[in-house]
């Protein structure tokens, strides 16, 4: 497991959208900050420049996801975000990723699995890939131990196999 956490703010004018993604994220490393509107956004990311990472709604009062994120992109661009929307077409993807830089784009309902996939994409280089390797060896590990040395019941001799390589 990953030892260090990395700061995420979400950024949703529902309290029950961030309970869900919290809950989608429990555990995963990540410690996450809250905001209900663009104005608290801003200011959490002054109080805390280690933000790595921002999952905004679209559809919020004052400004929109897509004009936040442009304005994050600006002022911090090292930070990656995910627009989740309930209105996903095809004009708002563009627009989102040309102009705000946007990685992803996360239709409501979201499936918790694409969004952890799409978060350690992002935010944790390589961790997708020890994870696969994690599992291969822990498989490799298990076949071993569940092969045993074939034996002659009489002689007692190991068994080998002249076909394998």
């Amino acid at each position: 497991m990953i030892q260090n956490t990395v700061k995420l703010l979400i950024v949703d004018d529902q309290e029950s959208v961030h309970r869900a993604l919290a809950l989608s994220l429990r555990r995963e490393p990540y410690e996450i900050l809250h905001a209900y509107d663009a104005a608290e956004a801003f200011h959490i990311l002054e109080q805390h420049p280690e933000v790595l990472g921002i999952i905004s709604d679209h559809n919020m009062p004052g400004l929109s996801g897509v004009d936040f994120l442009v304005q994050v992109r600006l002022k911090w661009p090292e930070i990656q975000s995910v627009l989740l929307t309930a209105e996903a077409t095809v004009e708002l993807a563009e627009s989102a990723v040309n102009a705000a830089g946007v990685r992803g784009l996360l239709a409501k309902p979201w499936k918790a699995d694409n969004l952890r996939s799409l978060l350690r994409e992002m935010l944790l280089p390589g961790t997708e890939q020890s994870v696969s390797q994690q599992a291969a060896e822990a498989a490799e590990r298990a076949l071993r131990e569940q092969m045993q040395p074939a034996r002659d019941p009489e002689t007692g001799a190991f068994i080998i196999d002249e076909d394998l390589p």
